[in-house]
């Protein structure tokens, strides 16, 4: 199964340009930097252990069905292993949006983001302003099979370093968690 090791992180009072500076700086040579509208619709999910599903849709016919089990205890780096199927070019993301309300009843949270993506090494570096919530910084380390979970989690402290985050900059809720919570 997939997974990677992920930090969030709010970000600090007058740091949001620091850090996209330290972002850019470094990011992979030659990759751009890709601006996402998402809109996230959580659904009840039965699975244990902190198991959500979620429809990602991108606004453009293209939408990803996400489920992922991410622990919520901890707000240093923590492994998620996740299921993700891409609805590129789908066209009809209201329709699947409809059966999984018929499967799973109405969304429990809606999260909607501007977000952008850059990439360093094996990690998805995310730029997050997340609407009633603010901006965030979420590091998404994409674990290779043969790849221990230490590895990542070195990853990720060193980029959070790189980035000027600190241990008081950590959030262990998921922004729907967040956003239901206000």
């Amino acid at each position: 199964m997939p997974s990677n090791v992920e930090i969030k992180a709010k970000v600090p009072d007058g740091q949001k340009e620091n850090i996209h500076k330290r972002a850019a700086a470094i990011r992979n040579p030659g990759t751009v930097v890709e601006i996402l509208n998402q809109t996230d619709e959580f659904y009840a999910c039965g699975g244990a252990g902190g198991a959500r599903l979620k429809l990602r849709n991108f606004g453009n016919a293209t939408a990803d069905l996400i489920w992922y089990r991410r622990p919520n205890n901890t707000s240093g780096p923590r492994e998620s292993v996740y299921y993700r199927v891409s609805l590129q070019g789908w066209g009809n993301i209201a329709e699947m949006s409809r059966i999984l309300q018929m499967c799973h009843g109405q969304p429990t949270c809606t999260v909607r983001k501007l977000r952008e993506l850059y990439m360093c090494g094996q990690t998805r570096i995310h730029l997050d302003n997340v609407d009633h919530l603010g901006d965030f910084v979420e590091l998404e380390v994409v674990m290779r099979p043969d790849q221990a979970i230490a590895d990542g989690e070195a990853i990720a402290r060193d980029l959070m370093s790189k980035l000027g985050l600190r241990e008081c900059d950590l959030v262990k809720e998921a922004y729907a968690d967040l956003l239901m919570a206000k």
